[in-house]
């Protein structure tokens, strides 16, 4: 069902009064980060970083499944 651009300007509105300050400057940066799209690599730093976490397994620099498990039943 489609929400007309009235009504989701009121809806917007309603949830936006109910926010605090907080909260509010952490939706406008996330409004921010959805609008310009920077979040997106190019492929050369894809690669980059791919080569880097190759490199980090070939020295050991890794946490196991089995480990990280066991891991987590302390948290």
């Amino acid at each position: 069902m489609a929400v007309a651009l009235d009504e989701m300007n009121q809806i917007l509105n309603t949830y936006w009064e109910r926010l605090d300050g907080g909260q509010k400057e952490g939706v406008i940066e996330y409004i921010k980060y959805l609008l310009e799209e920077k979040h997106s690599i190019s492929l050369t730093q894809y690669n980059l970083e791919l080569e880097e976490g190759r490199t980090a397994i070939k020295l050991g620099q890794f946490v196991t499944q089995e480990e990280l498990e066991k891991e987590a039943l302390n948290w």
